[in-house]
């Protein structure tokens, strides 16, 4: 099996053995059961262009299995500690404060508030951040490139996702009940109501597999890296500015996706590749 294909299989055992024995742990262990089974036998049954796609799915169950593990009853003391090193991270910035999120202003003509909107929309791309990024590395690159791809974002994205039995948290916008402002604001808090478990992820799993993502596109070209790294960058601003994820879960996941670029160098340097 390749690299990734190995790292997913570790990933889904180790949630399974290690998950807290909740009412849906069942229905956890049999998607976990499910997904090592789907790596085993695209394997020995797919070609490698097939496979080469198969992580997208990887990563979505890698999301959502955690969260059958997570207990309903939540001890909030981790919400806590972040809220306050929220505070105490923002409060180290002397700058005027944004009144829709709360953020400091930190640029001329109150930057934050005017491009609230633009922001937002820079959240909406994390959902197409990977798929566009794959698509760049599968069209540049070859099977090494492909490999390497996947072993940084499932790396950065199992560090973040993992946690969750142990840090589960509501996002702060949720924890204040603040309401979505503008269009955009409420087209996001619509999909994150859709599509995700509506839990924080810590580090920030969106930051961190974004940033992961365009290193990766870095070691095929460097422009679309830049153009990538950008886009991560805007997304990872986006999740403070919106409230979607502490300030701390936002630095971590920044910093975790540039380590899992080392990470999977060192992971698929020796390995053959396809």
């Amino acid at each position: 099996m390749t690299s990734f294909e190995w790292l997913a299989v570790g990933y889904f055992a180790f949630v399974a053995a290690t998950g807290p024995r909740t009412p849906r742990a069942a229905r956890g262990w049999t998607f976990a059961a499910g997904a090592i089974a789907l790596v085993i036998v695209a394997r020995f049954t797919l070609p490698w262009a097939a496979r080469a796609w198969l992580p997208h799915a990887y990563l979505v169950l890698g999301y959502w299995i955690p969260a059958a593990f997570t207990p309903v009853s939540r001890d909030d003391r981790f919400e806590r500690w972040l809220s306050l090193a929220d505070a105490r991270l923002k409060s180290q910035i002397p700058s005027p404060k944004s009144q829709r999120s709360g953020f400091p202003l930190g640029c001329p003509f109150g930057i934050w508030d005017l491009g609230f909107g633009i922001f937002e929309l820079a959240y909406l791309l994390c959902y197409p951040m990977v798929p566009a990024a794959f698509a760049v590395v599968y069209v540049l690159g070859d099977a090494c490139s492909v490999e390497r791809f996947w072993v940084t974002v499932l790396l950065s994205g199992y560090a973040c996702y993992g946690t969750l039995p142990w840090t589960a948290a509501r996002p702060p916008r949720l924890a204040k009940a603040e309401p979505p402002g503008g269009r955009v604001a409420s087209l996001n808090a619509f999909v994150l109501g859709h599509v995700s478990h509506r839990l924080n992820t810590f580090p920030s799993g969106h930051v961190a597999v974004s940033i992961a993502a365009a290193v990766a596109v870095a070691g095929v070209s460097l422009e679309a890296g830049a153009m990538f790294g950008a886009v991560a960058l805007a997304i990872a601003v986006a999740a403070v500015v919106g409230r979607y994820h502490y300030l701390v879960d936002v630095v971590l996941g920044l910093l975790l996706g540039l380590a899992a670029g080392v990470g999977a160098g060192a992971l698929t340097g020796s390995a053959p590749c396809g």
